[in-house]
């Protein structure tokens, strides 16, 4: 069945619905989820006692929820279909029982691990997959709030995946005891810069090889995400997105919601510094975010602006630079003297 929702024929058709496009994502995390807390009940076993004596029953809750949502994910359509693999399933396994009657125990379990590792998907090649669809995927027809949003601040692979995994720990409150067990903590109820790179890359883990994707994961998340980071462990940040960011992705019209990302652009700048005529999708294209030493940086590039013509002409404001019949008029109507010499030192 994994074969089914991830294969070639299908990596080529575009995705037909929002929901259709998260499932698959939520999928990439849950899959992750499941395959770490296995891990970790591994390891528990393994060691000086039974891993239900450290965190029994949570970690099987967790690991369940986790596996369910895996289970419907590749299970929950089509269910008559469903119904006549699993019998060919069935079948295939009782031919196998047959045709192994007496082999050793050892050689049937090392057939089994290696079949396990033929056909595990890797978290890089569901990614690989997502992307190969969007790109078939007409984003004018069809509304995608969260691709527009990485997509506009090019979010790799691992940073979506952490942003994801922190969508379904403030969306879903079953979550929060599958993130306790993940960061080994009882007090984090979701993910964390390092408990992210942990699932994402697994028993590849290490600080060599998940450093720089978690730097970049901090840097990208800060101007959207109120993050508490501490300087002398930043990987320890928790990644929670509040409910302005979360309505923004999943409100009922979600492009309707904010189409003129005001809401979007007070989240950026703490709701005080919003522009009235900066909030337009002209120049949320033309913003580029960066974060450098603390600090969010919002840059805008495009033409000269009126400042040019305005001290061209020696005018005492730019208004009357650019719309000097219109300010000549209001003169008029409102009976107002200006007093230019004050205006101009202003200016100045």
């Amino acid at each position: 069945m994994q074969e089914k929702r991830f294969s070639t024929e299908l990596m080529s058709k575009p995705f037909k619905s929002y929901d259709e496009y998260m499932s698959y994502i939520f999928a990439c995390v849950n899959y992750r989820l499941s395959d770490y807390i296995e891990g970790l009940m591994k390891k528990y076993d393994a060691g000086q006692g039974n891993y239900k004596n450290v965190m029994y029953p949570d970690i099987e809750i967790a690991h369940d929820l986790c596996s369910d949502s895996i289970q419907k994910f590749f299970y929950g359509e089509d269910k008559d279909d469903n119904f006549e693999e699993l019998l060919d399933v069935f079948d295939d396994e009782l031919k196998g029982i047959l045709e192994h009657f007496g082999t050793g125990e050892d050689e049937l379990e090392e057939e089994e691990r290696t079949d396990d590792k033929e056909e595990k998907l890797t978290v890089e090649k569901m990614f690989a997959f997502i992307d190969a669809r969007l790109a078939v995927t007409d984003t004018s027809k069809i509304n995608i709030p969260f691709y527009e949003l990485c997509r506009k601040l090019e979010l790799g692979h691992f940073t979506i995946f952490a942003l994801a995994a922190a969508i379904l720990s403030s969306t879903q409150t079953s979550y929060a005891a599958v993130f306790q067990v993940v960061n080994e903590n009882g007090s984090l109820v979701a993910p964390t810069v390092e408990s992210v790179g942990r699932m994402y890359f697994g028993e590849d883990y290490s600080i060599t090889t998940a450093y720089s994707e978690m730097s970049v994961c901090l840097e990208k998340l800060l101007p959207i995400m109120d993050l508490r980071v501490n300087a002398n462990m930043p990987f320890s940040t928790l990644l929670a997105p509040d409910k302005r960011l979360i309505d923004y992705l999943f409100g009922k019209e979600p492009m309707r919601l904010d189409e003129n990302y005001s809401r979007f652009f007070s989240m950026l700048t703490d709701g005080n510094e919003l522009d009235p005529i900066m909030a337009n999708e002209v120049q949320l294209e033309a913003m580029e975010i960066s974060y450098q030493q603390n600090t969010r940086i919002f840059s805008w590039y495009g033409d000269e602006g009126s400042g040019r013509p305005w001290i061209s002409q020696g005018t005492p404001t730019a208004y009357d630079a650019c719309f000097a019949p219109v300010v000549d008029k209001l003169k008029e109507l409102t009976g107002v003297e200006i007093n230019e010499d004050i205006q101009g030192r202003n200016a100045q």
